[in-house]
């Protein structure tokens, strides 16, 4: 009978030492893909998304530049690659759009000049196109009251969703998402040639509602 507690007493280590390779083939746990994170309501996969770029800028303290903005951007779409990333800048040698692959960059060109005398009547008119064309969701960052109001009147006048999200809130979910971090490398937008893009001549929501 003494042999038995020696025994068991032996296999003890043994087990022990199962359980730890056990443990240490086990593989680490997964993070969730980027695409499979749950997104935010007022960004809704399939439809598209406008960001106000000095209006965000200012948002998270003026910290990123306009290739900084673009990277953060292109970071950002990976968490929603089904989305639409177009960023909109006030003024610029003309107008014009970059298409930099996942995302578009639209400059409004000199100021005060045409079609579009600043970012705020170029991102109206592509909510208006949006909408026109189909996109059944369209999200505009924005703290800017004005042009918040004349976004809202332009989803009145269409089927499609547009909401319209402050800026810092938009600053707080990337900030959440971990996609502020330094710009530049691979996430720096491709700057290449322009597509030179007009307005449609149909753009009658372009003025707004009256007394905007």
């Amino acid at each position: 009978f003494a042999a038995r507690p020696r025994a068991a007493a032996a296999a003890a280590p043994r087990k022990a030492a199962t359980k730890k390779a056990k443990k240490a083939a086990a593989p680490p746990p997964q993070r969730a893909a980027p695409s499979s994170r749950p997104l935010p309501p007022w960004l809704k996969r399939g439809g598209a998304i406008i960001l106000d770029a000095n209006n965000v800028r200012g948002a998270i303290g003026f910290e990123a530049d306009l290739v900084d903005l673009g990277a953060i951007a292109r970071r950002a779409r990976r968490l929603a690659p089904d989305v639409e990333w177009i960023v909109c800048v006030d003024h610029g040698p003309r107008h014009c759009a970059l298409d930099c692959g996942d995302v578009v960059l639209s400059f409004s060109g000199p100021k005060f000049s045409q079609p579009y005398a600043c970012a705020d009547d170029m991102i109206v008119s592509d909510v208006g196109r949006l909408c026109k064309l189909g996109c059944k969701a369209v999200c505009v960052v924005t703290s800017d009251r004005q042009l918040r109001k004349r976004c809202k009147w332009v989803s009145g006048r269409s089927a499609a969703t547009v909401d319209v999200v402050r800026s810092d809130t938009f600053g707080d979910w990337l900030a959440a998402m971990d996609v502020l971090g330094a710009a530049g490398g691979q996430d720096a937008p491709p700057f290449g040639a322009a597509d030179s893009e007009q307005p449609d001549p149909t753009d009658d929501w372009l003025p707004g509602p009256p007394g905007a």
